[in-house]
């Protein structure tokens, strides 16, 4: 595999580019399980707030990114959606606070996590 950066994933909407934090991740020889997004709000320095229906972008950092990702949106512990997204998605969940996990693959080489806290208003 090239490179020992671990990628991560920015999430872009009107207002600019977001860092999340690290989510769970496999890169290279390395397997990091972290806790699952709920219990990460110590870690997470922003709240995103973002109109319903408004149009998000994700944007791979330190490597060429995949195509595809897949998005998961927590309320609280329950899933609210998952989808595969081609680095776009409406936000299409009901107004209140999530987590957003964004996850993104490479066949063979390993795959990444971001977690973003999001407000939908």
């Amino acid at each position: 595999m090239s490179g020992s950066v671990v990628p991560h994933i920015v999430l872009i909407d009107e207002k600019g580019e977001h860092q999340g934090v690290q989510g769970s991740y496999c890169w290279g020889d390395i397997c990091v399980d972290y806790a699952k997004p709920s219990s990460r709000t110590k870690d997470i320095r922003e709240q995103l707030s973002i109109p319903k229906g408004a149009k998000i972008t994700f944007k791979v950092v330190d490597y060429v990114g995949p195509k595809q990702l897949h998005v998961t949106i927590f309320s609280g512990d329950k899933i609210v959606l998952h989808e595969a997204v081609k680095m776009k998605m409406k936000m299409k969940v009901p107004k209140g606070k999530y987590f957003l996990n964004v996850k993104a693959t490479w066949e063979g080489q390993g795959d990444v996590s971001n977690v973003f806290l999001i407000e939908v208003f």
